[in-house]
């Protein structure tokens, strides 16, 4: 048995900064007037099984199986930094914005487990725009921190099956977030089916090997691990 690490966890909850620190600062370029909205959204999607990793080589005896080992109850908090570096073309031209530094208070509770699976509450306690170290001007890093500000308090679920797959995905979105960051969290939750690697279907041993790619696209943003 073997418990997944946090950095299982710690790409999903920097995925959630990274897209919507993304949209949100593509939107300052374009929506400096937009209004948020102010309707809570939850959606639940439900995410097709993939296959089971392919092992390239069983490693050596004794073999064990691999699963993950959960108790209901179990909390990590995580501190998530995410500098995004964007190239955008409006209107025919290049553009390239770098965010300021964005960290995150991300808080992971397991709801509950048992041999099937089990599920995961990632809630964002807090996040903060570090404008010092940026490109941007005092006006956009002002917009970017208006845009992410609704993020404290945004509250996902995931349910994983016993190889670790994602089989589900809530997310429920707080009052004030603008509509491109709600837009955003569609593709957020296709990201997040493939950022957590499974495990293998069969016993693999010290040294063992297996692939299970994870690469993704969306809006021209790739995540690859």
């Amino acid at each position: 048995m073997t418990r997944p690490s946090r950095g299982r966890y710690g790409v999903a909850a920097g995925a959630i900064a990274c897209l919507l620190a993304t949209t949100g600062l593509t939107s300052c370029s374009k929506d400096r007037g937009a209004s948020p909205t102010t309707t809570a959204t939850s959606t639940t999607t439900t995410i097709p099984v993939a296959e089971p990793p392919e092992v390239l080589d069983a490693g050596a005896a004794p073999r064990l199986q691999l699963r993950p080992t959960m108790h209901a109850g179990d909390q990590v908090r995580l501190r998530v930094a995410t500098d995004v570096i964007v190239h955008q073309t409006v209107d025919g031209r290049q553009q390239r914005l770098d965010t300021p530094p964005i960290v995150q208070q991300v808080a992971l509770t397991v709801t509950d487990a048992d041999d099937t699976g089990y599920g995961l509450r990632i809630e964002i306690d807090s996040v903060v725009v570090n404008g010092r170290d940026s490109d941007l001007d005092a006006e956009r890093v002002q917009a970017l921190t208006d845009q992410l500000a609704p993020l404290a308090g945004l509250v996902g679920t995931s349910r994983f099956d016993h190889l670790g797959r994602p089989i589900a995905i809530e997310i429920d979105a707080p009052d004030g977030l603008s509509d491109s960051a709600r837009s955003a969290l569609s593709g957020l939750r296709d990201q997040l089916a493939h950022l957590a690697p499974a495990l293998p279907e069969e016993a693999v041993g010290v040294g063992a090997r297996w692939t299970s790619p994870i690469a993704t696209a969306d809006g021209g943003l790739d995540l690859t691990g």
